[in-house]
């Protein structure tokens, strides 16, 4: 989520998960020859090259500066951030947290404890192996010298991260890229598809299939530049998925693309068997992953021992082939050591055993999609962006400014496919929370007056009125 006006990033998280999992993805797939794929999507990339460009956010800009100068305001800010994090915490700052947490108001050295040991607490293997400094620091009070190594480390380790990305291409390694601002799919297409799954929910009559093919091409141009390779594989975000979002993802160059177990039990199809590519529309290869196997890496199996993890997927797999695919950063965020222990007894236990989506592809066809059903994977439907009221009031905006910046210029556009990222109608809704959700609710509104700005057009009323009953 980024300024529409500065660029800069306003939340803390893809730094953070920068120097966590996916610095040690990097690095472990560049140290070996890992049958496995990545995906990335375009937004993700354009923070990560803004950071290793030198730029910042108002978090870390916080913490470059002497704690003493923290007003009261921004000591809430960095706390308020630095409560949310990793496990892997030492137990000072662990206490830091609780307190936090429990509505205490901490003073000055207090809060820069908790942001450094929190920064510290974000870090994965390759980056303590990179920065061994990180290992000297020790337990809080932390002085002006700690706070000082951190904000340079997060630096250094972000800059190398896209260097060591651009390396990518050049391995055996599967490339995979997303929608570029992670849009679903189906719904900027045409709204009425979540009737398929859906058939009581209204239709607010966003129908923009261009928009979710500027979405793929900017996507799949982003990921091949940065990463050095002409990238042939995409996971539509959140598994998302119709007949027509299959016909987008060729038309944009893709060649295979993976959903979901719960997609696959509401399709039908002809002569294939699961974890093998199957015709789809569009000309492109259609994989759906193992539901079980792949929730039970990404959320169930962060407390135990990698063995048991290990042993818990293979009691879930199907026999033959299959499909693993993982819930971006979470699962690195949930195990204690960012999942490295876990990736380890994977490589050991599948030795010989892993192969890519794209030579999956490259040894042919196996069978048919006769009938792609439109949903996601969860619940194998559109629920979470679109069922709820405040999520068709969110799209109702979007619509009513879509359609007013009709034939604006690429300014006007940007701040548009920003609008349509997922996020905004994922917390929109009644199935999650957050306490950033004013946050999210206030860069959208921010997002919709700067393409109207933008166009040289007035924000519709649509976009004016409270975008969800949290906030009115």
């Amino acid at each position: 989520m980024r300024d529409p006006f500065t660029g800069v990033p306003q939340l803390p998280w893809t730094r953070h998960h920068a120097v966590r999992g996916y610095l040690d993805l990097v690095e472990e797939t560049l140290d070996g020859d890992v049958r496995w794929t990545l995906n990335v999507s375009g937004a993700l990339i354009d923070q990560l090259v803004h950071y290793a460009s030198g730029g910042s956010d108002p978090q870390l800009d916080l913490l470059s500066r002497p704690w003493d100068s923290w007003t009261p305001i921004e000591r809430r800010e960095l706390t308020r951030f630095a409560a949310m994090g990793p496990p892997s915490l030492t137990r000072s700052v662990s206490a830091l947290r609780a307190r936090a947490d429990a509505g205490e108001v901490l003073g000055g050295r207090d809060v820069r404890d908790l942001a450094v040991g929190a920064a510290l607490g974000w870090m994965g293997r390759a980056a303590r192996r990179l920065e061994p400094e990180v290992d000297r620091i020790g337990e809080p009070p932390y002085d002006d010298r700690a706070q000082t190594w951190v904000v340079g480390a997060q630096k250094r380790l972000l800059k190398h991260l896209v260097g060591r990305m651009a390396q990518l291409g050049a391995t055996g390694v599967g490339l995979a890229a997303s929608p570029h601002d992670h849009p679903i799919l189906p719904l900027l297409i045409d709204t009425a598809s979540a009737r398929r799954a859906l058939p009581d929910v209204p239709d607010v009559g966003y129908r923009r299939p261009e928009d979710a093919l500027r979405a793929l091409v900017r996507g799949r141009a982003t990921a091949s530049n940065a990463m050095g390779r002409d990238v042939r594989g995409c996971w539509p975000s959140e598994g998302a998925i119709s007949p027509e979002a299959s016909e987008l993802i060729g038309a944009a160059g893709f060649k295979w693309w993976v959903s979901c177990g719960e997609v696959a039990a509401k399709s039908r199809f002809a002569g294939t068997a699961f974890g093998r590519p199957a015709a789809a529309p569009g000309g492109v290869a259609g994989f759906f992953r193992n539901q079980g196997a792949s929730n039970w890496l990404s959320f169930d199996a962060v407390r135990l021992s990698p063995s048991d993890a290990i042993d818990g997927l293979v009691a879930r797999m199907h026999a033959g082939h299959d499909v693993v695919a993982l819930d971006g950063e979470n699962p690195w965020e949930g195990y204690d050591d960012a999942g490295a222990g876990l990736r380890d007894a994977l490589r050991e236990r599948f030795a010989g055993q892993l192969d890519t989506f794209d030579e999956r592809v490259a040894a042919g066809m196996v069978g048919e999609v006769t009938h792609l059903h439109t949903g996601s994977w969860i619940r194998g439907d559109l629920s979470v962006w679109y069922g709820h009221v405040d999520d068709r009031v969110v799209w109702t905006a979007l619509r009513a400014v879509r359609d007013a910046i009709e034939g604006a210029g690429d300014e006007a556009m940007g701040h548009m496919d920003a609008a349509l990222a997922s996020d905004h109608t994922w917390w929109a809704g009644e199935d999650h929370d957050t306490p950033f959700f004013e946050d999210f609710m206030t860069r959208l509104r921010a997002r919709l007056s700067a393409a109207c700005a933008a166009a040289g057009v007035a924000v519709p009323r649509e976009a004016q009125v409270s975008l969800s009953r949290r906030l009115a």
